[in-house]
């Protein structure tokens, strides 16, 4: 359900962030399963890749509600914000999405990143 919901989000939103200079690339993972694992253990992933001319954010979404948000200063290849959420509901994904696209896109309008520094959580 997770899943479905990421995608279906990126794939409302990605005109918008086209027009922001945000490219958008979505990826799966697990897609072949292994041998030892039974089919119901697999706690299946995708990610998404939002790139612009200084940064580079990776949003990672797990079925069972688990989600990471990387963000990178392309400059200066360091990781300028991650976090970790445990998600329950679909409206918690969209909420966690739509804060981290504000903060991305803001970091496009601004030179100083210093915002971000105090939102880094681990």
């Amino acid at each position: 359900m997770m899943l479905e919901e990421f995608e279906g989000w990126l794939q409302t939103n990605v005109g918008s962030l086209r027009q922001k200079g945000i490219h958008v690339e979505l990826k799966s993972f697990n897609t072949a399963p292994l041998k030892h694992v039974e089919p119901y253990q697999i706690n299946k992933a995708a990610y998404a890749d939002f790139v612009s001319n200084k940064y580079l954010g990776r949003v990672a979404v797990w079925e069972n509600g688990a989600c990471d948000i990387d963000i990178l200063n392309m400059e200066t290849g360091k990781p300028i914000w991650w976090t970790r959420y445990d998600l329950t509901t679909p409206d918690e994904l969209r909420s966690v999405l739509a804060s981290f696209i504000q903060q991305f896109s803001e970091s496009l309008d601004e030179n100083a990143n210093s915002k971000w520094s105090h939102h880094h959580r681990r």
